[in-house]
């Protein structure tokens, strides 16, 4: 079903997303600022 697999790769893609944010502040917060602020900017353009 299309609509079914449509919904469950923005999903995936959604919690990509989010998981690179927060491994982008858990990096910031380990002393890599640039690494993390691009970790976050990926994550939140996905």
């Amino acid at each position: 079903d299309l609509q079914k697999a449509t919904k469950y790769a923005s999903y995936a893609g959604e919690f990509f997303g989010y998981f690179l944010m927060v491994n982008g502040f858990f990096t910031i917060f380990s002393g890599s600022i640039l690494n993390g602020v691009w970790f976050i900017f990926i994550g939140w353009v996905m």
